[in-house]
């Protein structure tokens, strides 16, 4: 879930949210309207906050990732 929906759903505006994670309300505000990531100490922080419902990968903008296709080792070519 996006940091946004998980406030909404919870009631918390930006300093609400700061004052539960013990972090400055001006770092919440630039998560959410300035683009900044997370910190990995913040992501985890979130994610142990937000019982699991914020995933450290809703935290970024990545396209849907597949596995990439095993190749065959060189010597088993025909």
């Amino acid at each position: 879930m996006k940091l946004l929906k998980y406030m909404e759903e919870c009631g918390f505006t930006v300093p609400t949210l700061a004052n539960y994670l013990g972090v400055d309300r001006s770092l919440v505000h630039r998560w959410l309207h300035d683009g900044l990531l997370p910190s990995e100490r913040h992501v985890i922080l979130i994610y142990e906050k937000s019982g699991g419902r914020v995933r450290p990968d809703d935290l970024y903008s990545l396209p849907p990732l597949r596995p990439r296709r095993r190749e065959a080792p060189a010597d088993a070519l025909p």
